[in-house]
């Protein structure tokens, strides 16, 4: 998970760089999505389902998460009907 993980996060930072933020937002995702399902199986001997919720993920693998991180119910790029008004923090590889 780790390996794939650090791809998925070196390919976005490429596509950012080429001002392709929906592409790098989904493999931002992607990163994050291979962690915590290696945080799953790693902490419940289990593999994670095959989906795509962030938030679930890291309850499955029995992580605490913030209320506020719970009400942002962000599922990346398979969230239909993105408010407009969302703003992305800058990555740190800027």
């Amino acid at each position: 998970y780790l390996t794939t993980s650090t791809e998925a996060l070196e390919t976005a930072e490429g596509l950012f760089k080429l001002k392709r933020y929906d592409h790098c937002l989904f493999f931002c995702h992607l990163a994050l999505e291979k962690i915590l399902k290696g945080l799953v199986f790693k902490n419940t001997k289990t593999h994670a389902p095959p989906i795509h919720k962030l938030i679930t993920l890291s309850e499955l693998a029995n992580l605490k998460t913030a209320k506020d991180q719970k009400a942002c119910r962000m599922d990346g790029p398979y969230r239909r009907n993105k408010p407009p008004s969302l703003i992305l923090p800058k990555p740190a590889f800027l």
